[in-house]
């Protein structure tokens, strides 16, 4: 016979068994849970990206300045998109943030004009009755804009062969007497960024001992700008920023090798950048900008002086490289002329705007436009010589893109996505 009673340890060892598949049971069912909460979240912070993107090329779509608005992308409801189009310095600045719960997903971008003609453009010479004198070392490669009176060749120092006009490679026409005018929208963006137009709202931390050192973090683009302001002469050093910031001095601005800045705006009557200095960045002064030997302005910076008296200057010295664009103008006063000197070694990698004079004896990769171009000896001043320096259009990056101010006002594109 059998026993009918189960034993103690049997009895055990079932509950055991029951506990843990249960348990197994519950793991995988709060597992299989959570990875359908990760999908569902993975696709919706995905949905939210693609939305952000689309809140970007509307901005694109539609080149009011001011824009600002929220958008209901698909009319459901279900997809809200913030957007903005605002001044960044000399370039636009497009802004998209879409949310979903409790999520969402910023992007910016800095915008830029989209090339057209001008941009072929490797030389425009103002037409002042006078030709365009050119030696054996110099090259222009593009087209060029230049005076009725021509190409001549000439012969400087030790300057030998048969130099004239083989030196440009490419379809001349004539130019007028007065740069395009066009290009005057840059200037007034400058004006604009020293007035602090278009860069509200703003917080100032004031910097009471003319020094800037120990300064580190990133500014979001939705947020106010950041103002770091001197009443006296700012040296700016051991510092490290990026974003929506400004910096700005009542007298002038000294940029150390050390300092590291990204995306910022420098504003002051005269800027010095000291040697080996590098940095993203654009420069807006009302006297002068010099940029000392091995400095290095990656794309898209850009340096800008607007002067009203005529006396505009910006020196880049040997083995600099910028890469973006310069402008020299203002309402220039009878017998001032503003001035722009490319050191040997220095190259400009954009567009260059002068309303005055041009020193070339470096390399231009893109498009120089400008009054008059100068070659100085330590014993004669010579007006339209192009005597060692290079200019070529066709070997700027396919990828440049000039600011708003440098464009003929059509579509606005992308230069760079900001953090």
């Amino acid at each position: 016979m059998f026993s009918n009673k189960v034993q103690g340890g049997a009895l055990s060892l079932v509950l055991t068994i029951g506990i843990v598949i249960t348990s197994l049971t519950g793991a995988m069912l709060l597992a299989f849970y959570y990875r359908n909460l990760t999908l569902a979240r993975h696709g919706l912070v995905e949905r939210l990206e693609r939305n952000a993107a689309s809140g970007i090329a509307y901005v694109l779509a539609n080149k009011t300045t001011a824009l600002a608005a929220d958008l209901d992308l698909y009319g459901k409801g279900e997809d809200s998109v913030q957007v903005a189009n605002q001044q960044w310095g000399l370039y636009d600045l497009a802004l998209a943030r879409a949310h979903g719960g409790r999520l969402q997903a910023s992007k910016a971008a800095l915008l830029g004009g989209q090339a057209d003609s001008f941009g072929e453009l490797a030389l425009y010479l103002a037409d002042e009755d006078r030709p365009l004198y050119v030696a054996e070392g110099a090259s222009v490669e593009g087209a060029c804009m230049l005076p009725q009176a021509g190409i001549k060749q000439v012969q400087l120092g030790q300057q030998t062969g048969t130099p004239g006009a083989h030196a440009v490679k490419g379809k001349v026409s004539q130019s007028s007497a007065l740069l395009p005018k066009r290009f005057q929208q840059v200037l007034q963006r400058a004006r604009e960024v020293q007035q602090l137009k278009g860069q509200e709202p703003i917080h100032i931390t004031p910097l009471a001992d003319g020094q800037m050192q120990g300064h580190t973090g990133h500014h979001s683009f939705w947020g106010e700008t950041a103002v770091f302001t001197s009443q006296q002469h700012l040296r700016v050093d051991h510092t490290t920023l990026s974003g929506k910031v400004l910096v700005t001095s009542n007298r002038g601005i000294t940029l150390g090798r050390n300092a590291r800045l990204n995306d910022v705006i420098v504003l002051a009557p005269y800027i010095v950048l000291e040697e080996g200095f590098a940095g993203s960045l654009q420069l807006i002064a009302r006297d002068s900008v010099i940029i000392r030997k091995g400095c290095r302005l990656s794309y898209p910076s850009a340096v800008s002086v607007v002067n009203d008296l005529g006396q505009g200057y910006v020196k880049i010295e040997e083995g600099s490289k910028v890469t973006g664009e310069v402008s020299i103008g203002g309402e220039s006063t009878a017998g001032s002329f503003h001035r722009l000197a490319i050191q040997k070694g220095a190259m400009l990698s954009g567009i260059v705007y002068v309303d005055g004079a041009v020193e070339h004896s470096g390399t231009v990769l893109g498009s120089l436009l400008c009054r008059r171009l100068m070659h100085r000896t330590p014993t004669a001043l010579y007006e339209n010589y192009l005597v060692d320096g290079t200019i070529s259009a066709k070997d700027l990056s396919t990828f440049f893109l000039p600011s708003p101010g440098m464009s003929s006002g059509g579509k606005t594109a992308i230069i760079k996505w900001l953090n």
